[in-house]
């Protein structure tokens, strides 16, 4: 058989898989009572989470009901290396997601309120999420067609090449990002103007491939990125060398602020 053949029956082979894989939802329920996603009690179809198996993509998701009394907490010495296809935090009484440390790996994407009524909320206090590890589709979405907010106090955030922060993705969603500390890296930041989404800075940072300072600087001019530190103001820097665009709050530089005394002088000169 000619390598050329081989190739092709390869090829084949490839995308019937994919054409074979179904997306199966397991929602968590806590029927176990631990905060442990590594225990298959834990899921509705009484297995935990994966990202592929051959023949089907999990999707995790996470709603609030009556019978859910404990939410996961993801940690190193309780689920080394977490993984599911897709994560979901949803539902009309909202769904809930919390890492510590360890490693989350997810195949595709997170969504946060993906429809219309409902909302989830992640907090990330430490640890590691990378985004995209099995697909292309590597989006962030904090408020898909619904509600979402992320607190990011700690950790680290990777989104792939092919992986956008989006904050209040579409007309009539809405989302709110509190960096407070940790590092986002993403492709880029999509945030419509017509939506409701702010990105609000603390010591945090949010690092976008390529030179984005145009954007950055529309999104500051429009108060959709603000800082809620005393004394410090939301700034871009562009790295030429590392083709990145890094975003964070700092104190303004003394030639900064006497332009800024300048134009205070001015204004009360006018008053009189």
């Amino acid at each position: 058989m000619s390598q050329r053949m081989n190739i092709s029956i390869a090829i084949m082979l490839v995308v019937a898989a994919g054409l074979q894989a179904a997306v199966v939802y397991n929602e968590w329920n806590g029927a176990a009572g631990t905060t442990d996603w590594n225990t298959a009690g834990n899921w509705k179809l009484g297995y935990v989470p994966f990202i592929f198996d051959g023949t089907n993509q999990i999707k995790a998701g996470f709603k609030v009901n009556a019978s859910v009394t404990v939410w996961p907490i993801i940690t190193s010495s309780t689920i080394p290396a977490a993984q599911a296809d897709q994560i979901t935090l949803g539902g009309t009484s909202g769904g809930f997601l919390r890492i510590e440390s360890g490693t989350l790996n997810i195949g595709e994407f997170i969504t946060m309120g993906a429809n219309v009524g409902e909302n989830g909320t992640f907090y990330i206090n430490g640890g590691t999420i990378n985004t995209g590890v099995g697909y292309t589709n590597a989006h962030f979405f904090v408020g898909q067609k619904g509600t979402g907010t992320l607190y990011m106090n700690d950790g680290i955030v990777n989104l792939p090449s092919t992986g956008n922060l989006r904050i209040a993705d579409q007309l009539g969603s809405s989302g709110t990002v509190y960096l407070n500390g940790g590092v986002i890296n993403a492709n880029d930041l999509l945030m419509p103007f017509a939506a409701a989404g702010s990105l609000n800075f603390g010591r945090g940072q949010l690092v976008l491939n390529g030179n984005q300072l145009t954007d950055i600087a529309s999104f500051i001019d429009a108060g959709k990125i603000v800082t809620s530190l005393e004394g410090y103001s939301v700034q871009a820097s562009f790295d030429s060398t590392a083709n990145k665009t890094t975003v964070m709050a700092v104190i303004p530089e003394p030639a900064t602020l006497c332009l800024l005394g300048v134009g205070l002088l001015g204004c009360f000169g006018r008053k009189r």
